[in-house]
């Protein structure tokens, strides 16, 4: 009998194992006034796709985006709402944009580095005229990162609402 009790756990080893296998187990707790009713409080994907396009929609939707050439020229392929000609590359980094179908509250630019040689900050601006020639609803200068001076590069441009 003597050698029984040598093998017996401890009290708090017991609390211990009881605890691991609880935890293991997954035992949940519901909220107070929690329902059992599954169908008003699942998430469907409905909803997720519901949610997920509220979020968008606040943060503005793309609305036009163009992948527009050192030379100023619009890669159809990788580009809606925007055409060459509505791009005018007037020289040294500035790229005017006029005859846009669509009113925006702002853009996001990026540079393509396939089609650039130096390092670019690119600038979007709408005032008009700013550096273009004539009034254009939009442009962007790309400068180069240390600011010298603006020279052409390749980007991609994308305007929201």
């Amino acid at each position: 009998m003597r050698g029984i009790s040598k093998f017996r756990p401890s009290p708090s080893m017991a609390v211990a194992l009881a605890a691991l296998v609880i935890a293991a187990a997954g035992v949940a707790v519901a909220q107070p006034g929690a329902t059992s009713s599954k169908k008003s409080k699942a998430v469907t994907t409905k909803k997720a796709r519901k949610i997920a396009n509220q979020q968008i929609a606040a943060l503005g939707n793309p609305i036009a985006f163009a992948h527009v050439s050192a030379s100023g020229v619009v890669d159809s392929g990788r580009s809606k709402n925007i055409t060459t000609a509505n791009v005018t590359a007037q020289g040294s980094g500035t790229y005017c944009f006029r005859g846009l179908g669509f009113a925006f509250k702002g853009a996001d630019i990026t540079t393509d580095y396939d089609d650039s040689t130096n390092e670019f900050d690119p600038q979007f601006g709408v005032a008009n005229p700013g550096p273009c020639a004539s009034a254009a609803q939009a442009y962007v200068v790309m400068v180069t990162n240390n600011g010298a001076a603006s020279v052409n590069g390749g980007f991609y441009i994308s305007f929201h609402n």
